[in-house]
Order: structure tokens, then C-alpha cells, then sequence
């Protein structure tokens, strides 16, 4: 650990030292073991750990260098989902998508987070925030001709889809589809 702790303190903004430093923490928490063989305690513990390595990676991260600290938050907000109450966890992760906006990964996690939620759970507001993520996403892939951008948009819709197909609007589902084919086929030239 003495090491990886070096890493970080003779070059903070070293994403790749930050990350080893995290991923050594399972070592601590149970050494030998994987992290399949965890106990909740343990996985509450490790992310905690984590948790805390991301926070001081973040403080050390320029707010410039984009991809670094999304790399960082992506990680943070994994361990959060671990380690922190479904309210808490939410409220951290919408305070980051309002920052990284155009970031899918974090966009995911939202999605993930809002359809896994049992307690605060509502179909309009799932609809509405599927919705939101594809004009935000959309907006970037047709400003730009990036292919990773189109397949972001790609997937979200076929997410929406099949979310919509699972809750009963099987309609609405298959309308989207054809409106899309008919737009991208058959518009005129």
C-alpha cells in the first residue's frame, strides 16, 4: 500500500497511479480473497476505502482534464452505489450529470440508478428522464460525426424500447421503431 501511496503523492495528477491505489484496497480488506467472495461487510468496507482514495484523486485532478476526473467519478459513484443509501447515492450522481452533462457512462449509471430504485420509483419519471438522456446525447451526435456518439444514442433508444415494451406500452415501443425507419429509409431526398 506504501507504495501505490507514493505513486499518487510524488505525481497527484497520475490518473493510472490514483486508480491502482483503489483497486489495491480489496487487498487490504481481505487479502488472498477475491471480491466475489466478499461479505456485505467487507464490500461495504472496501468501498468505503475507495470512496475516500476517488475523493482525494478528484482534489488533486485539474477540473480541465474532463476524461481523468470522469474516470475518477465513474469509479466514485460505483463504490457509492455500494456503500450509500438509494437517496444519497441519487443526489450525488444528479449533481455530477448536471457537471458532465454529455457523459454517457454517468448517464447510464442515472438510468440504472432510476429503474433499480423500488422505493422512489415512478414510470412518467423514468419516461421523461429516458427522454432527456437521448436529447442531450442526440444533440451531441448530430453536432459532430463521431460513430461512438450515434451508438450512444442507439443504445439509449433501444434501452427506452425495450423499458417501454416491459411496462406495458408495447405501442409505443414499436412506433418509435417504425418512425425511425421511415425517417432514416424512406425520407426524401
Amino acid at each position: 500500500n506504501v507504495q501505490f501511496v507514493r505513486a499518487t503523492k510524488s505525481d497527484p495528477s497520475n490518473l493510472q497511479a490514483w486508480l491502482d491505489l483503489a483497486n489495491h484496497q480489496e487487498r487490504l480488506v481481505s487479502p488472498g480473497a477475491d471480491a466475489y467472495s466478499l461479505t456485505n461487510v467487507e464490500r461495504q468496507t472496501l468501498a468505503d476505502m475507495r470512496i475516500a482514495v476517488y475523493e482525494k484523486a478528484l482534489k488533486h485532478v485539474n477540473t480541465s482534464e474532463t476524461a481523468k476526473r470522469e474516470r475518477l467519478l465513474l469509479g466514485l459513484l460505483q463504490e457509492a452505489a455500494v456503500a450509500w443509501d438509494a437517496q444519497r447515492y441519487m443526489h450525488k450522481l444528479q449533481g455530477i450529470l448536471q457537471q458532465y452533462p454529455e457523459s454517457f457512462p454517468i448517464w447510464s449509471l442515472y438510468l440504472d440508478a432510476c429503474q433499480t430504485n423500488p422505493i422512489n420509483f415512478r414510470l412518467e419519471d423514468a419516461k421523461r428522464i429516458f427522454v432527456r438522456s437521448i436529447r442531450t446525447l442526440g444533440s451531441r451526435a448530430t453536432s459532430g460525426n463521431e460513430p461512438d456518439s450515434r451508438r450512444m444514442v442507439l443504445y439509449l433508444i433501444l434501452r427506452y424500447t425495450v423499458f417501454l415494451l416491459d411496462t406495458g406500452y408495447d405501442e409505443l415501443s414499436i412506433a418509435i421503431w417504425q418512425a425511425l425507419g421511415e425517417y432514416h429509409l424512406f425520407r426524401p431526398r
